[in-house]
């Protein structure tokens, strides 16, 4: 049994990896009438992966669909391969002449490189957005920390209060329960303002940041003057 029967068999077994782990490497060495690619670009077209069934049908021309070429375009666009370098990079001999449907493509890949990096082109203010977000994080969790520590601190206090002189210090009750809530708060707070930065763009999470800091500014006044009073 020759190697594509072989891999073929595999195949419908459905050992998929060993099937093109047998035939791949007679597909790299193959010539005219490339039939150990086709049938390895048969194999990747019926497992759905459109840019590998372009990657190795592109040399039969008429094979490969629309789809198959568009995705070949992207990985070869992705891998940075330059045009002279295509035919090497799709494993084509030196010798074999260049397929209409390569030469299409291989024109056609300057648009799709141009593509390709203004999609990848950092968006402005996305890196602050993302550090603000971290920091909001962060602050959101010491808040978070120190709201069960000065919540914690407050029942040992009483608890000692207690048993050492038989009754509790209002005070230090009520002192201890409003920084805990007052930090919990702050906590929360963080938390939405990492949530908006994170979600809103460009300068909408900032507005809306220092919107929340001036309410929970005012809040804070509020409470504070509250219990001086």
């Amino acid at each position: 049994m020759d190697v594509i029967a072989r891999a073929r068999e595999l195949y419908t077994r459905g050992n998929h990896r060993a099937a093109i782990d047998l035939i791949r490497p007679a597909a790299e060495a193959d010539s005219t009438p490339y039939e150990a690619r086709l049938a390895l670009a048969e194999i990747y077209r019926d497992m759905g992966c459109p840019d590998q069934a372009g990657r190795w049908g592109i040399a039969i021309d008429g094979w490969t669909t629309e789809r198959e070429r568009d995705r070949l375009a992207s990985l070869l666009a992705a891998t940075g391969v330059s045009d002279r370098r295509v035919q090497t990079f799709l494993r084509l001999p030196a010798e074999a002449s260049e397929p209409i449907d390569l030469g299409e493509l291989i024109s056609a890949l300057p648009a799709e490189r141009r593509r390709l990096r203004s999609r990848l082109r950092p968006v402005p203010g996305a890196p602050v957005a993302e550090r603000a977000a971290g920091v909001a994080l962060i602050a959101a969790l010491l808040f978070g920390l120190a709201s069960v520590l000065i919540m914690a601190i407050g029942l040992v206090g009483t608890y000692l209060s207690v048993l050492l002189s038989g009754e509790s210090s209002p005070a230090f009750v009520q002192s201890s329960a409003v920084f805990a809530l007052l930090c919990g708060a702050a906590a929360l707070v963080a938390s939405a303002i990492a949530v908006i930065i994170e979600r809103a763009p460009g300068a909408v999470w900032r507005i809306v940041t220092a919107g929340i800091l001036v309410l929970i500014g005012l809040s804070l006044s509020g409470m504070f003057s509250g219990i001086a009073a």
